[in-house]
């Protein structure tokens, strides 16, 4: 039982990073963009 909330706890701090990296990256590639078309 322990083990099994570990791992759920686990895996939702996980999508969460992910959900939180992504609008981040999403962010870096449009500044990398901009600064080529200068």
């Amino acid at each position: 039982m322990m083990h099994s909330y570990g791992d759920l706890k686990k895996g939702v701090v996980g999508e969460s990073f992910q959900n939180a990296l992504s609008p981040y990256e999403f962010l870096n590639q449009l500044k990398e963009m901009i600064f080529t078309q200068e």
